[in-house]
């Protein structure tokens, strides 16, 4: 007879961006995180992704987008099948083998998070997540951590996103014209 001892501690792999971390997760086991990473349910919003926080406990097969404010590179999670979490309204998706995914992963784009298109020749590794091609037809989708996705921006975000402009809809635009518009982070008519 073959043993294998099991841990129950699973390490999480985390990558700083500016002055916090992400991951993205997708695993066959449902895990419990630490006290300073948070997992996340992903949608998307015109031109945002917009997380929502499902809390410590992660499912098995629910992908999910971590975060931690501490900048950490790694992180121990502790081994729980009977995680509970809510995951609806998550438009993320994942991979249990490293394959090519047609769709946006998480990475980073002047110092700002998100998720942003795929090659056509990347891979995607195991145990990931990422947003399928279908969610929307930009380059990439910013991580905005408001509740509706425009109407306060995050502390610590940099100066050119907050003097950029966006419509109403969320879409980033180089000049206002006629028209509503969101500006360092207040709606603003132009006539």
């Amino acid at each position: 007879d073959f043993v294998v001892e099991l841990t129950q501690e699973y390490p999480l792999a985390l990558h700083a961006i500016g002055d916090a971390s992400y991951a993205t997760l997708y695993l066959p086991f449902g895990i419990t995180l630490p006290g300073n990473v948070t997992a996340y349910k992903v949608a998307v919003n015109g031109e945002w992704a917009i997380p929502a926080s499902m809390g410590q406990e992660l499912p098995k097969e629910t992908p999910t987008l971590l975060y931690s404010a501490e900048g950490a590179t790694t992180a121990q999670a502790t081994i729980n099948d009977k995680a509970t979490a809510d995951a609806s309204g998550n438009q993320l998706q994942g991979v249990l083998t490293k394959q090519h995914v047609d769709g946006y992963v998480l990475n980073q784009k002047d110092q700002e998070a998100g998720f942003f298109r795929l090659s056509s020749t990347g891979e995607l590794d195991a145990y990931r997540a990422y947003l399928p091609a279908n969610v929307g037809e930009v380059k990439g989708f910013i991580l905005n951590w408001s509740t509706d996705g425009i109407e306060k921006m995050r502390d610590g975000e940099n100066e050119k996103m907050r003097s950029a402009i966006f419509d109403l809809s969320g879409r980033r635009v180089t000049k206002a014209r006629k028209g509503i518009y969101i500006m360092n982070g207040n709606k603003v008519i132009v006539e």
